[in-house]
């Protein structure tokens, strides 16, 4: 363990609790998803956050941790905790093997919290934006309460060129413009009970409710003469909310019980559209209009066992129910009128029932030597009705290991390896239409969840107060490979099509800048190199893994300004092109490179003022979608798109603070 306490952070003049997490020198916050951390991993179990709150994990499979973390003040933070490699150190919810940070809080009994605020400009193409968040938090006799409340909002368009070739028929010059905005609005209560005898109960309630509008203008200009105008559209209107409970009790000195309820849903309703406006005045137009409901329950129990020296022992078990009820029409016109296009397995729905028992071991080997021992054992029943009825049963053991060997305090080296089960998104079930690329993508009811062993070794070593360098390298060995299957002619399915492997290794570095004459000031680095392998449906050869970079860079520089009680930073991150496979197409794509600038500064004691500056590299997003005549094996190309797409720059001017 690696504790920080609150005038380390001082230096970076935090306001939040979210301030102090992001400088802990050789930690990574999780990322989030939209709508939370990992609202898609199996079950409860898998959901594991990499920060705990108190030694608990929040009662939540969609906590943001970021808005979380976010509305805690700086000076509630007792400290904060790093834990590499074990769960023995301590009473804490930690994954096994896992690094995770602990912030550890100030739990008064009575009166009202420092309520973090923030308010923000957003500028990017269309009219400015106004954000913000805010929290009040309040303690009444043995329960904290916090109440959170957040806007977000987006304006922006990427534009470029495509160009379309073709042996067959003329080409053409597209130009591009592609618009997307939506609004957001998030509401979460969470209480936290402490009761005389030791119980502990936790209650969160989170909401979410937003929209978003896409469209792509595209005028192509025909080498013969002539421009067509397409007018492609997609809106959307989304509402979220998870209620969940945990539940506490100390049975002995020793056991503990735990009790998790969960309930997530969600529903969307939205539209699709193709509007085709022909040189010669012709006219066609398409609609998908769409809705979906979709949701998860889970109950879980933890039994927990502290009796035995140098053991924990932790047993338990959790079912899951999950369903996705999804219904999309396509209606096609001419000229005469619109016309229902059936599309099988757009209409259905699917469920799955799985459980779970679950036992681990904590063990301290010796003064330096912590292994954890994991076995669980899954059943799962997935059904679907609608259009398309099927049912099938799976059990999966998934077994794990894990080591961490520290020679010294700055030293450490760590062995994990563990069977990993993936959670199919249920709408790879569901057909839908693809105006994107004029197409129909096809749901499959046989689809399987990937299963992945995964071995990863660490090396960490230390170095002053901030300096870490961290080397690991990891395999996987992946059975059933989800990717597009070829089924019938000229058709692809989302589908398995054996199995892979993926290997490769990274390193992380920390390191203070003062050696440069750089006073003040550190760096953060990170990159991971990997190759994959899988054997093509199609040719059946070996080739990478579609739609996965070979390379990933993030490097961070931040400088402070201790007189002026301010700081300036720069980020940057890129990776390499990646490619994905069809049944007759190959698509190749490059992700654009970030750098991102920024100054902050410390207005008075609770009060801080960021300008941000993103995307100053003029880099474009590159997409070649090549399409053969037949499946790939063909010589023929039928046609080539070349796409280049540019974002423009964006700025935010923030202001934060606590009242």
């Amino acid at each position: 363990m690696v504790v920080y306490e609150p005038d380390f952070f001082a230096r970076y003049n935090p306001v939040t609790a979210l301030d102090m997490v992001r400088q802990v020198p050789g930690f990574k916050l999780e990322s989030t998803s939209p709508f939370g951390n990992q609202p898609d991993v199996r079950g409860f179990g898998a959901a594991a956050v990499n920060v705990l709150i108190n030694g608990k994990r929040p009662s939540s499979k969609s906590d943001s941790m970021e808005d979380l973390l976010a509305r805690i003040g700086a000076g509630e933070v007792l400290r904060l905790e790093l834990i590499r490699g074990g769960t023995g150190a301590g009473d804490r919810d930690i994954t096994q093997g896992s690094v995770v940070l602990d912030v550890v809080l100030d739990q008064g009994t009575g009166g009202r919290d420092p309520a973090p605020w923030e308010a923000a400009l957003h500028h990017e193409d269309g009219s400015p934006s106004l954000l913000g968040e805010v929290a009040v938090g309040t303690r009444r006799g043995n329960t904290h309460y916090l109440l959170g409340l957040k806007r977000n909002a987006y304006d922006w368009n990427l534009k470029g060129a495509e160009r379309f070739s073709s042996a067959t028929r003329a080409g053409e010059l597209r130009d591009e413009v592609f618009f997307r905005e939506g609004d957001e609005l998030n509401l979460d209560l969470k209480s936290d009970t402490r009761f005389p005898g030791g119980d502990t109960l936790r209650f969160n309630l989170k909401g979410e409710t937003g929209r978003n509008d896409e469209s792509e203008v595209s005028n192509r200009l025909i080498e013969t003469g002539g421009t067509d105008l397409f007018l492609r559209s997609d809106t959307s209107d989304r509402d979220e909310f998870e209620l969940g409970a945990d539940y506490e009790h100390d049975l002995s000195g020793s056991v503990s019980l735990k009790l998790i309820a969960l309930a997530r849903r969600s529903r969307e309703d939205g539209e699709s559209g193709l509007d085709i406006t022909r040189d010669d005045g012709a006219l066609e137009s398409s609609r998908s209009p769409r809705t979906s409901e979709s949701g998860e329950t889970i109950g879980r129990i933890e039994l927990e066992w502290s009796g035995r020296p140098r053991h924990t022992l932790k047993l338990g078990g959790e079912a899951v129910d999950n369903f996705v009820d999804s219904a999309s029409e396509l209606f096609v016109d001419t000229g005469s009128g619109p016309v229902a296009i059936d599309v099988e397995g757009s209409d259905t729905r699917v469920v799955e029932r799985r459980t779970e028992v679950f036992v681990t071991d904590s063990w301290v080997a010796a003064e330096k030597v912590i292994v954890d021992l994991g076995f669980a054992y899954e059943l799962s029943e997935i059904s679907q009705s609608g259009d398309v009825g099927n049912s099938r049963s799976f059990t999966y053991p998934k077994p794990s290991i894990s080591l961490a060997y520290s020679p010294s305090a700055v030293s450490q080296w760590r062995l994990r390896l563990e069977r990993q089960v993936s959670q199919l998104d249920f709408f790879d079930f569901v057909s839908s239409s693809n105006f994107e690329d004029l197409d129909l993508d096809f749901g499959n009811p046989d689809l399987r969840p990937e299963r992945t062993w995964h071995l990863e070794s660490t090396h960490e070593r230390r170095f002053g107060d901030i300096g870490v360098v961290e080397i690991e390298l990891f395999y996987d060995r992946i059975d059933d490979v989800e990717d597009l299957l070829p089924v019938g002619e000229g058709f692809e399915i989302v589908g398995n099509i054996g199995d892979g492997r993926r290997s490769g290794g990274g390193i992380d570095i920390t390191v203070p800048l003062g050696f440069l004459g750089l006073g003040d000031s550190r760096a953060d680095i990170s990159y991971r190199l990997q190759e994959s392998s899988v054997t093509d449906p199609v040719n059946g050869l070996a080739r990478e893994l579609s739609g996965e970079s070979e390379q990933t860079l993030e490097a961070s520089l931040r400088k402070e300004l201790p007189k002026r009680r301010a700081a300036v930073g720069a980020d940057y991150n890129w990776s390499s092109p990646r490619r994905s496979f069809g049944f007759d197409e190959v698509v190749f794509e490059t992700q654009r490179s970030h750098l991102n600038v920024y100054v902050e500064a410390r207005l008075w004691k609770q009060t801080k003022l960021r300008l941000e500056a993103f995307n100053l590299i003029d880099d474009p997003r590159i997409r070649r979608r090549t399409v053969f005549d037949g499946t790939r094996l063909s010589d023929s190309v039928r046609f080539e798109e070349n796409r280049g797409r540019v974002d423009s720059q964006w700025f935010r001017l923030t202001l934060s603070g606590l009242f």
